[in-house]
């Protein structure tokens, strides 16, 4: 899809209406990337550990509220495609 859009000619009205939707689908890939960095930190260290737990606990809400950022961030890239990238795929 980011193919798509480097790839077309656009004047400069439209190249503006691009530029959040390249920010959200670049912060939407970073979130993504952090929540995976996450998960494997959790997953390393041992969840028997008394004292490990409140770290373990946090860093598991902290991957839960970036997936929850990732889907509205997502919901947010759907909602904001030009009507011209919609109908290429009708």
């Amino acid at each position: 899809m980011l193919i798509l859009l480097l790839k077309r000619s656009f004047n400069c009205v439209q190249a503006r209406s691009f530029a959040p939707l390249i920010a959200m689908i670049s912060l939407s890939i970073s979130l993504q990337v952090t929540v995976g960095l996450l998960l494997i930190f959790i997953v390393k260290y041992d969840l028997n550990d008394v004292k490990k737990q409140p770290r373990l606990n946090t860093m598991n809400d902290m991957a839960t509220v970036f997936v929850f950022s990732t889907v509205l961030i997502n919901i947010f890239i759907t909602y904001q495609k030009p009507l011209h990238v919609w109908k290429q795929f009708c």
